[in-house]
């Protein structure tokens, strides 16, 4: 992600989160989240995007700067990047920026909807039930992620997740060849932090 000045500053009626060793830490965090849940599913690593990093922490401050939660569309469909977004707040006192926690909390959000998924359909286990933040995370085409963070004064700290190439897309056959079910063994399923915040998520 692109280097900023040591410290904390207002823009507007957002927090900008700054300090290169915290950033650092929060991507490093990003990757190994996702990476660790989808070694569960048998889908292949993805490794860290600069330019997708880039892009996802600049429509993170345009989100914080506006106090909304909303999806990229118009990024997504040119450039075939897929996104997840949460909300929640959890400050790292050392630095007084996002905690290397924060990205690995929402991940964990998002991996929740696995409960609701239908590996044999490809599809919800009943209509209206969230899946595709969980199938982004394990979707095994895509092999990169970028992630950015900035401070609203109404959604706490906004996550944004750039996926590429894009996933859970398409139909069902697309979904049973990108989501594969859990690799049975010792260590299949994912022990989670309990999430004691106010934490938002949406497409």
């Amino acid at each position: 992600m692109k280097p900023l000045q040591l410290g904390a500053f207002i823009i507007c009626n957002f927090l900008l989160y700054a300090g290169v060793n915290a950033y650092d830490e929060f991507d490093k965090a990003c990757v190994m989240a996702h990476n660790k849940l989808r070694k569960l599913h048998g889908a292949q690593a993805v490794a860290w995007s600069e330019e997708l990093g880039d892009a996802a922490q600049a429509w993170c401050e345009e989100l914080a700067l506006k106090d909304d939660l909303a999806h990229d569309n118009k990024t997504m469909d040119t450039k075939n990047q897929g996104e997840n977004l949460a909300a929640m707040t959890v400050t790292d006192p050392k630095s007084d920026g996002p905690s290397p926690d924060l990205c690995n909390l929402a991940v964990q959000k998002w991996y929740m909807e696995e409960i609701n998924y239908n590996y044999q359909t490809g599809l919800p286990k009943a209509p209206g039930m969230l899946i595709k933040h969980f199938a982004q995370v394990v979707w095994n085409s895509t092999f990169q992620v970028g992630a950015g963070s900035a401070r609203s004064t109404v959604h706490g700290d906004i996550i944004c997740i750039r996926y590429s190439p894009r996933g859970a897309e398409g139909g069902p056959d697309s979904f049973k060849q990108n989501v594969f079910p859990k690799i049975a063994g010792p260590n299949s399923t994912p022990v989670f932090a309990t999430l004691t915040d106010k934490g938002k998520s949406k497409y």
